[in-house]
């Protein structure tokens, strides 16, 4: 199984706990799931501790170094925390105010097994989009994602090798904002793609105040293509 980081903060309104059930209920069937906690305050993450979920709060010497910062460095460095959970098989990177499909990982091992067969590699693969961000037919499960349209990181698959890649160019620019700096590098090395159909809807109506509006996906409910069958 693919890993799983979920990145978190305490919120006005907390989504953590629809977010874990909606993952847990599904067809992933891995563990754990990394909760990496991005602020002082954990204590309403860890109330979802099993063995299935694993959170990592902030040390006080990882807090004391962020808590004078703005907003965007501190989602930054934590986004860059959940990154350094990727494996032999990349990693999925899950905001904390998302829902998925239930049959979510078998519609992403769909795509990114055809993206193989295409001879894709090093790439970054979007689960949620917004309905109007650029895109164009590529294959049956997946499809290209125009990257100077990319915002929203509520949901990206990050091919194996390319989080720590990212990892670093977060690094290099840390008061930016996630989505800024992200689509900066996804337009230099043009590997942006998309599922077909959005795998998570956003939720998170009260927010930290980043995005500074609410944006959704137009097709979460909407069944998956079939399989392309052998002849």
């Amino acid at each position: 199984m693919i890993p799983i980081a979920v990145c978190s903060v305490a919120r006005p309104q907390p989504y953590l706990y629809a977010t874990l059930t909606s993952l847990l209920a599904s067809d992933w069937h891995g563990n754990p799931i990394h909760v990496c906690v991005g602020g002082p305050d954990h204590a309403y993450a860890r109330r979802y501790v099993d063995r299935r979920v694993a959170v990592h709060p902030l040390t006080a010497v990882e807090w004391d170094a962020l808590k004078d910062t703005s907003l965007h460095t501190r989602f930054n460095a934590n986004y860059r925390r959940c990154l350094q959970h990727a494996g032999d098989e990349g990693l999925i990177v899950l905001e904390d105010d998302v829902l998925v499909r239930s049959d979510w990982y078998r519609c992403l091992r769909l795509a990114i097994d055809e993206m193989r067969a295409a001879g894709r590699r090093d790439y970054v693969l979007a689960l949620y989009y917004p309905a109007d961000v650029r895109r164009s037919s590529r294959g049956i499960h997946y499809q290209s994602y125009i990257a100077s349209s990319f915002y929203g990181t509520q949901a990206l698959y990050f091919a194996p090798g390319v989080a720590a890649t990212v990892l670093d160019h977060l690094a290099a620019t840390p008061t930016r904002t996630v989505d800024m700096a992200l689509r900066n590098r996804l337009v230099k090395d043009q590997n942006l793609y998309a599922t077909i159909r959005n795998l998570a809807q956003h939720i998170g109506y009260a927010s930290t105040g980043l995005a500074g509006h609410m944006h959704r996906a137009a097709d979460f409910h909407v069944p998956w293509p079939a399989e392309r069958i052998a002849s």
